[in-house]
């Protein structure tokens, strides 16, 4: 009777391709090649080997075998098995030389014979099938063939599963560094926007903790003077342990202070462990509180500033991808902080600056005022013809100038750190041309130069802030004037341009060459090139780099068209304001606050919610855009303001008839009682701060009232 006959084996057969196709279990595959392979056979006992050149034979499954046998596999047969044999067969291991110090293993593991079959895949091994008999035999070709058959279809699931896992765990690779990659960025783009310190380490310690899957983690930052680490920022630790790690002397045996020494990072993987092993370093490990933590020092450009730790909730190993991962993260940390301290110096020696001239402008204007005031009596009391009054009107110009140029100083330092301002309003065209053109009038006049206004808009409102377009139009009428030679001609014009105005400096001078023109408005510019007869003095260069932020800031535009030999014109934008409609029109609402910020959130917030807003600092303002426009649905009022408070502005609005019934709404600091008995009759009065609700209900209530 055959061992192996071909009805059974294709039914084996069956049962494994079954088997092996509904699992991806390499011990399942294991077992069903086993059992496929004991199944109705004479064979006793199976087991599957694994072969490398560290761990050499190991057997992963067995059925039928000795667990002392499979446990010494690799020290009995391992002599046995070259890297380029297929089969071995013993049919008697008693005449195996190889086998002979080991009879008393194989007897008490009852293996008479045995017969090994490599499992081959597609560039190496692995493994072998290893089949005993307890007596000695002979196998046939049959059953080789069959084994053999075996032993390719478990390889080839083998191989399936195992690509699977490898693509697996390159899927879960690329994860992982997608994700150190984002991580990365969110930490990067909040170490760019950080400037301080504490933007730097809160962007460092609460972005990157979290990013990393780090339990809690710390910034600390050398102090030279007192060597030792101080904790700048922490996330994740309770308040006893800040307390206990917020300083670390640099000549401790603490990690931090240790890494920071050494300039190399500390890996502790094992925190308990590291506990015993170094118990002179426990305190600050214990009070960590982690099952594994690292230490990296912050160095940039040789300078060491300090030292970021990241704590691990368990024990983990850190592979050189995430601790290479994490060291980037803090070398873009050393770099936040470097350029945070460079920042610091620049903000220090900006706050000198700016304290230096304020004080040297205190320091200059106290005496220019008595120069100003004694020139003045000095001109009043002069003759009319007399050299007396030519000196005295000159002191006075002279005194004037350096008044600007203090002012241009201080402007300009405003400019350079951003704290440069305006105070936006709307006011009359007319009334901003005609005082520039008085201010220049006199300088124009010493000098025989024709000044005229070109004022065809002079009814028209712009928005603007009213100081600083005197500023701007005072400048470049100057330019004008100090530019064009005696008996020359600079005229001021507006002009309508869609939404805007656009005001125009226009002179007979020396004019700009195109070469200099695109560097009219970078500070410190000077002409090179002026007529004979024009004014041989010149400025710092600051004029017109001022004059260009004070019209960005207000929203407009500025630019300069010239020709050497030719005169300039020098232009401006601002937006006009339009009247509003008289029929259809949206709610118009006068908002009259001297608090910029406030009144511009008031204004936003109602031209959110579909209504007009006009805004108005303080009382005098807010009766001359009444005088000239149609009257609003509702008054927002403040009480406290300069020039003209909200108790007069109000006491105005009763007694003129045309203004009266306009309902007036106050919102002030001082509540009802305090306001007094006089603004009894307002409408409504809200305390500030004032909330949104209750500011668009009684809009809303007192427009539609209105109307």
């Amino acid at each position: 009777m055959a061992l192996f006959s071909l009805h059974g084996e294709l039914a084996r057969l069956q049962r494994l391709d079954e088997a092996l196709a509904a699992t991806s279990s390499r011990r399942v595959i294991r077992l069903a090649a086993l059992r496929c392979l004991l199944d109705d056979s004479a064979f006793e006992g199976a087991a599957l080997l694994t072969a490398d050149a560290e761990q050499g034979l190991r057997a992963c499954a067995w059925e039928g075998m000795s667990t002392e046998f499979c446990g010494r596999v690799d020290e009995i047969l391992g002599g046995l098995i070259s890297d380029d044999a297929t089969v071995y067969v013993v049919r008697n291991v008693a005449d195996e030389p190889q086998l002979l110090p080991y009879r008393e293993a194989l007897r008490a593991a009852e293996i008479g014979s045995l017969v090994l079959v490599a499992m081959r895949g597609r560039r190496s091994s692995l493994g072998w099938l290893l089949l005993r008999c307890s007596s000695p035999r002979a196998v046939s070709d049959s059953e080789l063939g069959f084994i053999h058959v075996v032993a390719g279809r478990a390889a080839e699931a083998l191989l399936r599963v195992q690509e699977r896992d490898r693509a697996r765990a390159a899927e879960a690779r690329a994860e992982i560094v997608g994700a150190r990659l984002q991580c990365l960025h969110q930490v990067t783009t909040e170490l760019s926007r950080a400037i301080t310190l504490e933007q730097v380490a809160a962007a460092a310690v609460t972005r990157a903790v979290p990013a990393i899957g780090a339990q809690a983690g710390a910034l600390y930052r050398f102090e030279d003077g007192l060597e030792q680490l101080a904790l700048v920022r922490s996330h994740g630790y309770t308040e006893d342990v800040i307390g206990a790690i917020a300083r670390v002397p640099l000549d401790s045996n603490m990690p931090a202070a240790e890494a920071f020494r050494g300039r190399r990072a500390m890996w502790v993987e094992d925190a308990p462990s590291f506990r015993m092993e170094h118990p002179e370093q426990s305190r600050e490990v214990k009070v960590l509180h982690g099952g594994a933590f690292v230490c990296i020092p912050i160095s940039a450009r040789e300078v060491d500033s300090g030292v970021m730790v990241f704590t691990f909730a368990e024990a983990r190993r850190f592979d050189a991808g995430e601790r290479a991962f994490l060291e980037t993260i803090t070398h873009h940390m050393a770099h936040a902080i470097e350029r945070a301290r460079l920042f610091d110096e620049v903000e220090r020696a900006v706050r000198s600056r700016e304290e230096v001239l304020g004080i040297v402008a205190h320091d200059l204007r106290t005496p220019l005022s008595v120069v100003a005031m004694t020139a003045g009596e000095a001109l009043s009391e002069a003759g009319p013809d007399s050299r007396s009054r030519a000196r005295a009107s000159r002191l006075l110009r002279n005194t004037h100038r350096m008044e600007l140029l203090i002012r241009d100083l201080l402007d300009f330092s405003q400019i350079e750190t951003g704290r440069l301002s305006v105070d936006m309003g709307e006011h009359s065209l007319g009334e901003l041309l005609q005082q520039a053109l008085e201010t220049a009038q006199v300088t124009a006049a010493d000098r025989a130069i024709e000044l005229d206004l070109s004022d065809e808009l002079a009814a028209s409102q712009v928005r603007c802030d009213r100081d600083r377009v005197m500023q701007v139009l005072g400048n470049l009428l100057g330019n004008a004037i100090k530019f064009t030679a005696e008996g020359g001609h600079v005229r001021l014009q507006a002009e309508s341009e869609g939404p805007d105005v656009i005001f125009s400096v226009h002179d007979t001078g020396c004019g700009i060459s195109s070469e200099e023109l695109p560097n009219l408005f970078e500070r410190y510019w000077q002409s090179q090139h002026q007529d004979d007869g024009a004014h041989s003095s010149h400025g710092v260069g600051l004029g017109l780099f001022i004059a260009k932020a004070l019209v960005e800031l207000q929203g407009g535009r500025i630019w300069a068209e010239s020709e050497l030999g030719a005169g300039s014109v020098f232009s401006f934008s601002l937006k006009r304001v339009e009247k509003p409609a008289q029929e259809g029109a949206r709610a118009t609402v006068l908002v009259v606050d001297d608090d910029t910020s406030f009144r511009r959130e008031v204004c936003e917030i109602l031209e959110f919610h579909g209504y007009r807003a006009v805004e108005m600092m303080h009382g005098r303002d807010a009766l001359a855009y009444l005088a000239s426009y149609p009257p609003p649905d509702l008054i927002l009022l403040d009480l406290m303001m300069p020039q003209m408070d909200g108790w007069e502005f109000y006491a105005h609005l009763k007694m003129d008839p045309k203004l009266t019934g306009i309902p007036t709404v106050i919102l002030s600091c001082l509540d009802r009682g305090k306001a007094g008995p006089a603004l009894a009759d307002a409408k409504a009065h809200l305390e500030k701060p004032v909330r949104m609700s209750q500011l668009i209900e009684v809009t809303r209530t007192h427009c539609q009232a209105s109307r």
